[in-house]
């Protein structure tokens, strides 16, 4: 072999050892770059995968709380409408008690005493000239107390609940008293709720 082919031979593997170097070199190149690529894909979908992992668990956390607050209101509801309707019943049975004894009072002498005395107040107050109107259940008394008192007595529709009690009525000066034992009972509703504790928000 001559000193030519052996310089050709030299220059052929020098040749093939710079190609390998860069075939090598570009595939490391690629290969770091592939894995690069590789593992901020895979940190992308893990953020993806994290983030709607904490969005699903915020809206099931919204969802109960908005099924803990309509059960919380619909109980809260649900206790009112118990108050309210014993509070009714309460009522019922103190108006019902109350009227019973206004009732049988209306029966006894002293009523008659009650019912003159009382307009006898209401004339100092608004004047004589008065238009009275008594319940129908005292439809008897109305003679009585036109005599007893000097005033003109009418007698309630059968329909209107007074109980007993009367209403004065003064055209003269415009006012009127109403001091039927219905209307004391109605405004004595508050009171009663008050005395109960039977206030509902």
């Amino acid at each position: 072999m001559n000193d030519v082919s052996i310089e050709v031979k030299e220059k052929l593997q020098r040749f093939n050892k710079d190609i390998l170097e860069d075939i090598n070199g570009e595939r490391q190149e690629m290969l770091d770059k592939a894995e690069k690529e590789l593992a901020e894909y895979y940190e992308k979908k893990e953020n993806e995968y994290l983030k709607e992992a904490h969005d699903n668990i915020q809206a099931a956390l919204r969802e109960i709380k908005r099924k803990n607050q309509v059960k919380r209101s619909k109980i809260i509801m649900q206790h009112r409408m118990e108050l309210l309707e014993k509070r009714n019943s309460i009522i019922e049975k103190i108006y019902f008690e109350a009227s019973k004894k206004l009732v049988a009072f209306t029966k006894t002498d002293k009523y008659k005493d009650f019912i003159l005395n009382k307009l006898a107040h209401i004339k100092e107050v608004i004047g004589d000239e008065l238009e009275v109107t008594i319940s129908y259940n005292d439809r008897d008394l109305k003679g009585f107390i036109e005599d007893k008192a000097g005033v003109k007595v009418a007698v309630a529709d059968k329909k209107r609940e007074l109980i007993g009690g009367l209403i004065c009525y003064s055209s003269k000066r415009g006012i009127l008293v109403d001091e039927s034992f219905s209307k004391i009972l109605s405004d004595k509703k508050e009171d009663i709720l008050k005395i109960c504790n039977l206030q509902v928000d």
